[in-house]
């Protein structure tokens, strides 16, 4: 019983000085930031598309255009100046995520 007694005391000291070095630290990911590229539902270089009947809804960026429009509705299209500073905040997110 005196040696039972001993290892379970011992055993609990152990985990308490476990518990306090820091062992067990959890790491989180958190989620970057998109900034302008966030209203953006395609947002390339270049964006392909060879047949009529494809319906976006978003903002489009690319700096090669597709062989037909897409239908839906979008506020940005094309490479005008929400894709430049879209394509920054996309690469800095990529950044962030591979960090």
């Amino acid at each position: 019983m005196k040696n039972f007694t001993k290892i379970f005391a011992l055993a609990l000291i152990f985990a308490f000085t476990l518990s306090l070095s820091g062992l067990n630290v959890a790491l989180a990911a958190t989620t970057p930031t998109l900034g302008a590229a966030s209203t953006f539902t395609v947002l390339s270089s270049t964006y392909t598309n060879t047949s009529a009947g494809t319906t976006i809804t978003g903002d489009i960026g690319f700096t090669t255009g597709p062989a037909v429009a897409p239908a839906g509705v979008h506020t940005n299209y094309g490479s005008d100046a929400p894709y430049a500073e879209a394509g920054a905040n996309q690469n800095s997110a990529r950044s962030s995520l591979a960090a």
